[in-house]
């Protein structure tokens, strides 16, 4: 697409020569994500106040110029990778924390400060945000809130969504808007900061959020348990999440993950495990020992083949070294990765999971399982040595499969990394189409002119 002169000079009118990349080179860093699609852009704002996001914006609408929104770029779906020749709008710059109240178990904060950062910030008053994903240490809040991430501990903690209570958001026309209240309970008006949460930058930027935090537990134990078989960790999940205790994590590790990791590692897996659950229990120092016992004897009755726990600090990350190894060992595996994210109900996680089985009999497809089990949240890789046009016909055939089999169990096309691109076909088969037609008419409202992130979501 072809931007005018005159859009670029309005746009740098109230931006430093260095917020403003135009020279190819430069912009190629922001021309994708961490998934497999790429498109260059014509520029790259680097933002860095509110005023400026605005001005940006109203610039775009003016000019009707395509923007997408990015963080530091750690989604896979091709959310954050911009139109052909439009703008992206960083917001890698937006770092100030604006207030910390531990009291209110509170953090006000813009949009570029890192998971890590809140994560490290909250701990020194002995309090945590739940949202972990495993790029903790590199994305961004605004990011994580755009996608409604989750990770590990939303079994028992809950994602994104439901651990914000305020957002600041910058619309379509370059308006800002104030969404929530910093108290513990509200009942006033319609909750807009909820449906901004997971909209992936199409409805309106965000550029501060007030995070809920949560006591961080005295005591931690994890469990390392083993078993025979993919089905029967599966079915002990329900059971799991059905007993008095409730994890803060239910990790799962299929056999192929294990097949792998011995290939490539040398890490103490038992010869006759095809499947590995991550356990973790917090709580309170006195009671901890109770509750580990419990989840020990619902582990041996679903018939585990050994137990390994762990209550220490050091021993506890030694135990989830096998884990933390996965994903960096899938990198040497295969010279491409087909990365899904999907999620279904606890109950029909055994059915998921055969179902896969059989996906990848049929295509003959090398695939990878694991994921948060806990919350019904697996990715599924699909591993390969070379992709060419014929072989990427094929994975369409088995990512619509896939989709398909995923929604006739009840589920949803992504629990954690959100559409972007990758499954915007699939959209009109999750989301009835009169329903569609009204989240259209709300993204209208909200951008007018169709410049945030066009191209995502909406088949």
């Amino acid at each position: 697409m072809t931007i005018s002169a005159d859009f670029w000079r309005q746009l740098s009118a109230k931006l430093q020569p260095e917020q403003l990349l135009r020279d190819p080179a430069n912009c190629l860093s922001y021309s994708y994500d961490n998934g497999r699609h790429q498109a260059q852009p014509s520029g790259v704002v680097l933002a860095e106040t509110v005023e400026q996001v605005q001005h940006t914006l109203r610039c775009c609408h003016d000019y009707q110029v395509p923007v997408t929104a990015r963080g530091r770029g750690t989604g896979t779906p091709g959310g954050a990778t911009p139109v052909p020749g439009g703008l992206i709008l960083s917001l890698e710059r937006l770092t100030n924390i604006r207030d910390f109240n531990p009291a209110n178990r509170s953090l006000r904060i813009e949009a570029g400060v890192l998971n890590q950062t809140v994560q490290d910030l909250a701990a020194t008053k002995n309090l945590f945000w739940p949202p972990d994903p495993s790029s903790a240490a590199y994305c961004t809040i605004g990011g994580n809130i755009a996608t409604n991430g989750g990770g590990p501990r939303a079994v028992k903690y809950g994602t994104t969504r439901d651990n914000v209570l305020a957002i600041r958001a910058v619309t379509g026309t370059g308006a800002l808007i104030e969404t929530g209240f910093t108290t513990a309970k509200a009942s006033c008006g319609f909750d807009l900061g909820r449906l901004l949460i997971g909209s992936e930058g199409t409805l309106a930027i965000i550029v501060e959020a007030t995070l809920k935090l949560s006591p961080l537990q005295p005591s931690i134990a994890t469990l390392q348990v083993w078993f025979d078989s993919e089905n029967q960790a599966a079915h002990l999940v329900a059971e799991l999440l059905q007993s008095p205790v409730i994890p803060c994590a239910v990790e799962f590790m299929d056999s192929a993950c294990l097949d792998l990791l011995r290939r490539h590692r040398s890490l103490a897996i038992p010869t006759h495990a095809n499947a590995l659950l991550m356990i973790e229990i917090d709580g309170l120092t006195e009671t901890l020992p109770e509750a580990v016992a419990l989840i020990n004897a619902l582990c041996r009755q679903g018939g585990s083949l050994s137990i390994d726990s762990a209550l220490t600090t050091a021993a506890r990350a030694s135990l989830w070294l096998i884990r933390k190894t996965l994903s960096p060992t899938l990198r040497l595996a295969a010279a491409y990765k087909i990365n899904e994210d999907v999620v279904v109900p606890i109950n029909q996680l055994p059915a998921l999971l055969k179902y896969l089985k059989n996906l990848a009999t049929r295509y003959a497809f090398t695939m990878v399982n694991f994921g948060h089990l806990g919350s019904g949240n697996l990715h599924v890789n699909v591993l390969l040595n070379h992709l060419d046009a014929t072989i990427q016909l094929r994975v369409n055939q088995y990512l619509a499969e896939l989709f398909q089999g995923v929604l006739a169990l009840g589920g949803c096309l992504s629990g954690e990394h959100g559409i972007g691109i990758d499954k915007q076909p699939y959209v009109a088969q999750a989301i009835c189409a009169q329903t569609l037609t009204l989240m259209k008419a709300v993204k209208a409202q909200f951008d007018p002119r169709h410049i945030l992130n066009p191209g995502k979501f909406f088949p």
